[in-house]
């Protein structure tokens, strides 16, 4: 993997250009029928937070929230954890990923990384991104895109960590509806599956790491609100 410089993270370059770019070239947001649910949850949260969204279906859902951030005037701060080896191994496919949103490289350990480094960078990002700078952060507590069925979905620890070392509330994001969109299996996105979709998009109430002080109690409170409010959306769309 190449080495790569993560205080320097996210791209700004021309930062109005790029600015730009992000508040008006999202298409998720013209195309689709979204439903919001909880948004004065994240409006009341104290700032900065960590967005983890489930279930984690499709390239596209990390956008989707990077744009519901930008429906509630709250996208300015914000970095969006992007795998390292998929978005920053090329420079036009960095360039155009941070003409999105904000992307910060992180590596994984399935994909080759160390589990060292990986561990450094989520101590870093805790404590320096999100405690000190105050960044909020985009983050898939899945580590990548999955097509199995939502209760046999696996948190990994990364979230727990984060949580730790930032000791700042993290947000449960739910997300409906934009499973066939990009899946795993699928090289190229699905035009079908973006235009006219109903989608929802639901804000739980933060959880902190100090009322929990275990990986394991965190992460079984943080897959059981994510289970239980994507039946209710489920139950609301039949």
């Amino acid at each position: 993997m190449a080495t790569i410089n993560y205080s320097e993270h996210p791209l700004y370059g021309n930062k109005r250009l790029i600015q730009f770019s992000r508040e008006h070239s999202n298409p998720l947001h013209y195309l689709n029928r979204i439903k919001r649910h909880g948004e004065e949850i994240m409006i009341g949260t104290e700032k900065p937070v960590i967005l983890a969204f489930f279930p984690h279906s499709s390239h596209f859902d990390p956008l989707m929230l990077y744009g519901e951030l930008l429906h509630l005037g709250l996208h300015r701060n914000v970095i969006a954890a992007a795998a390292a080896d998929y978005w920053f191994m090329k420079q036009f496919m960095t360039v155009l990923g941070n003409m999105m949103m904000p992307m910060f490289p992180m590596p994984r350990p399935d994909k080759g990384a160390n589990l060292k480094e990986t561990a450094t960078i989520l101590k870093y990002i805790g404590e320096e991104r999100i405690a000190k700078r105050g960044e909020s952060l985009i983050w898939a507590p899945e580590g990548t895109r999955s097509n199995d069925p939502i209760e046999n979905r696996r948190l990994k620890s990364g979230i727990a960590h984060l949580a730790r070392h930032s000791d700042r509330p993290v947000v449960p994001v739910v997300l409906r509806g934009l499973e066939k969109s990009w899946p795993r299996d699928q090289k190229l996105p699905n035009p079908e599956a973006l235009v006219g979709n109903h989608v929802d998009v639901c804000f739980l109430p933060p959880l902190r790491w100090k009322e929990y002080n275990s990986e394991e109690l965190f992460l079984d409170s943080l897959k059981r609100r994510y289970v239980q409010a994507y039946q209710e959306l489920l139950q609301q769309q039949r």
